[in-house]
């Protein structure tokens, strides 16, 4: 009696699923067969339905969308179906002309689809829409007639494999030049997204229509939201799937990693069949079954959810081995491995272990202690998250795997290291808010720790939320990141803390990684440099603008002044500094009119800065144009400077070179600006919008020594030794 009560409390917590039809008790272990019910089907979503091979037999049905753009001709119909092989999708797209000369991961630069898909149909899971949590269905996928012919590239995609060409796909497109159409028949795998044919009633896709045409800035329409830029699935359109019209069987592992000694793994079948059968189980030489029924129409989808609670972490690996039967022919089959992520983790910290204790030098061991530190923070965040966010627990599982193998088969040494050929990972303390944070390092050529060299700060583009995605390359890779390098430089990457862009905490952990690089290295403070790409470009003009006086030059390439905006007058925080404006003219993200904006504003400042366009490029930069950059931002050194402007912005960006406003709660003008001249030792203030300010006259401030005199707005307020003061006006 009271097991039969055990159960049944057990099936009303399964709100999703009707009760177990078998449960079985294998000492701690459990095992759990348990038909899904189709009630708690949202059948009020739009369906797309089940179609056949033909990518022709989706246009029987209507178009699942049809978007217009609101300023130009550009339109476009779309078709989706399904069968049990893959999704099929038709996308007819009405323009004027038909542009796209890129090529790889930029072919979204020119016309093309770029579309999201969340094969599984879970969204976000639970967390909130706009996260760019993303699962192993997931996919950002562009698709175009590039001078190459059709292609396909994939931005984000949830599969070991990662991104970059997407070659699980059918991809044909065709160019109508008389009707002015361009036609895009898309066939996905279901295995290209880790899932099978019914294993959910859903599917999320989103579909951006990106139209060139011959001005600067690229058009968009949108069905559904969060497929370009981050992946967003919680933002895509959920779509019900409409019931089959063939037989087929599906067994999928949904989960099969124990993270805890309550966990279960699940395995899901789904069987469309005019037969009827068994489906079996088999764990731990238990074997437990169900039948299933069939139905002559076909139409009758059965779902099923295989439970296992092993009721203790797995020490190696356990099997789980599902079949289906019919009169005891085994019609398919699948084995499912069980493990617990201990493993891989144990293996991280053992590998580590023995590497450090044969480091062949300090800055390597650091290097190992960094990632140790690191891998042990986000191991356990993500276990803090783990029935809040179980995406991510399994997205730094993942990450550490690949590094482990990456441990134990990297072909480089620390030869590599020390000669610039691959980076170093450093970890340090935020001085903001103690928490543990990271940088790249890239030594000079030929580093000798003895001689002083140049230090270039170069700030990433926006990307992947996952910390441990940011330096997964150089595990990847196992051959080193900068193999061609030949700058005699540090080179320094911040981690931006994802895609903070570089504000609060995130400009903190800048400073904090110059000041990091200082403790460790000889620098050379005349040769501090500044570049980043896209978000690492508005960072560059953001953090110059407001802090310039630790650069001898910056490099902004395909950014903007979004952070420090141009017409309030910040460009005049910059008019001493060399720079750079490297910018694609066919950038789709950034638009090139962002490039001139800045170089009109520079020049309204009086600095000329050198403008790089590059023809028929989108938003990208190739390994040899970062070096062309580096290699210009080395050809200038800081010079002393006699004159300068500065335009504060907050309490924190209140100065310069030692001249600082003090009363920014209480200013008079929005920004207030401070104009300073140096004469031999005298110190001439000019400033608006203040009546307190602060002026370091010695070595940290105006480097000024002896004696000084300071006026201020025509008037005298000092005259004697250097020192640090406050005056009031």
């Amino acid at each position: 009696m009271r097991k039969l009560i055990k159960y049944f409390l057990i099936g009303c917590m399964i709100i999703s699923y009707s009760l177990p039809e078998k449960i079985q008790s294998a000492g701690k272990s459990e095992l759990e067969i348990v038909q899904i019910s189709d009630e708690t089907i949202d059948r009020s979503l739009p369906e797309v339905q089940w179609v056949g091979k033909n990518i022709k037999s989706i246009l029987k049905n209507k178009p699942l969308f049809t978007i217009r753009s609101n300023d130009s001709e550009t339109a476009a119909n779309g078709w989706v179906g399904i069968n049990k092989d893959e999704i099929i999708i038709r996308v007819v797209i009405t323009d004027d002309y038909h542009i796209n000369n890129q090529s790889g991961p930029n072919i979204y630069d020119g016309d093309a689809i770029q579309f999201g898909i969340d094969a599984n149909g879970d969204g976000n899971r639970g967390q909130e829409k706009n996260m760019a949590y993303t699962g192993p269905g997931d996919a950002s996928i562009t698709v175009a007639l590039t001078p190459e012919g059709p292609k396909a590239w994939a931005h984000y995609y949830g599969h070991p494999d990662g991104a970059g060409a997407f070659t699980r796909i059918k991809l044909d497109i065709n160019r109508n030049d008389e009707k002015q159409t361009t036609t895009y028949d898309i066939r996905l795998p279901w295995e290209g997204f880790q899932t099978l044919a019914g294993i959910s009633p859903y599917i999320g896709l989103a579909f951006q229509i990106n139209d060139t045409d011959k001005g600067p800035k690229q058009k968009r329409i949108y069905w559904g939201d969060g497929a370009g830029g981050n992946l967003r699935p919680g933002l895509f359109k959920r779509l019900r799937i409409g019931k089959p019209n063939e037989s087929f069987m599906s067994i999928h592992s949904v989960k099969n990693r124990i993270w805890t000694v309550n966990d279960k793994a699940e395995v899901i079948v789904a069987i469309n069949s005019k037969k009827s059968g068994k489906i079996y189980a088999n764990y731990k030489n238990y074997q437990y079954n169900i039948e299933y029924s069939g139905s002559k129409k076909n139409q009758t989808l059965q779902r099923y959810s295989i439970f296992v609670k092993p009721g203790e972490l797995i020490s190696n690996s356990e099997k789980l081995l599902i079949s289906i039967k019919r009169k005891n022919k085994r019609l398919q089959s699948k084995e499912i491995i069980l493990s617990s992520p201990d493993d891989i983790f144990s293996e991280f910290q053992d590998i580590i272990s023995q590497q450090i204790s044969t480091s062949p030098h300090p800055l390597y061991t650091k290097h190992l202690m960094s990632l140790k530190a690191i891998i042990n923070d986000e191991w356990n965040k993500s276990f803090s998250l783990l029935y809040e966010n179980p995406v991510y627990i399994q997205k730094v599982y993942e990450y550490i795997t690949d590094i482990v193998h990456g441990l134990k088969n990297q072909k480089f040494t620390w030869s590599d290291y020390e000669n610039g050929r691959t980076s170093l990972l450093i970890s340090f303390v935020s001085g903001s808010d103690r928490s543990l944070q990271f940088y790249r390092l890239t030594l000079p050529v030929n580093w000798d720790k003895n001689k002083t060299y140049p230090l270039i700060m170069d700030l990433h583009g926006s990307g992947s939320p996952y910390a441990l995605d940011f330096f997964i390359g150089l595990f990847r890779n196992n051959n080193g990141d900068n193999l061609d390098n030949n700058v005699n430089s540090f080179i320094v990457a911040p981690w931006g803390r994802g895609n903070f862009r570089y504000h609060g905490v995130a400009e903190s952990d800048v400073w904090d990684v110059m000041n990091d690089a200082k403790k460790m290295f000889n620098i050379d403070e005349s040769q501090q440099y500044l570049t980043g790409f896209s978000m690492g470009g508005y960072g560059t003009w953001m953090l110059s603008a407001f802090v310039p006086e630790h650069w001898a030059a910056i490099a902004i390439c395909s950014g903007g002044d979004r952070g420090a905006p141009s017409e309030f007058g910040f460009a005049e925080n910059i008019d001493k500094i060399p720079v750079l404006i490297w910018h694609g003219e066919k950038d789709g993200t950034v638009p090139v009119t962002y490039a001139y904006n800045m170089q009109t504003a520079l020049e309204k400042a009086g600095n000329k800065p050198q403008i790089e366009i590059i023809p028929d490029r989108g938003h990208n930069i190739t390994k040899h144009e970062v070096h062309h950059v580096y290699d210009w931002l080395l050809s200038h050194t800081r010079p002393s400077l006699k004159k300068f402007t500065y335009m504060a912005s907050s309490r924190r960006h209140n100065g310069r070179n030692g001249v600082e406003i003090m009363d920014l709660e209480h200013i008079v003008t929005d920004f207030p600006k401070l104009d300073v001249d140096l004469i031999d030792n005298r110190i001439n203030i000019k400033s608006t919008g203040t009546s307190k300010i602060k002026v370091n006259m010695g070595k940290n401030g105006l480097g000024l020594s002896g004696e000084v005199k300071v006026m201020w707005n025509g008037k005298q307020i000092y005259h004697g030794p250097v020192t640090e003061k406050v005056f009031n006006q």
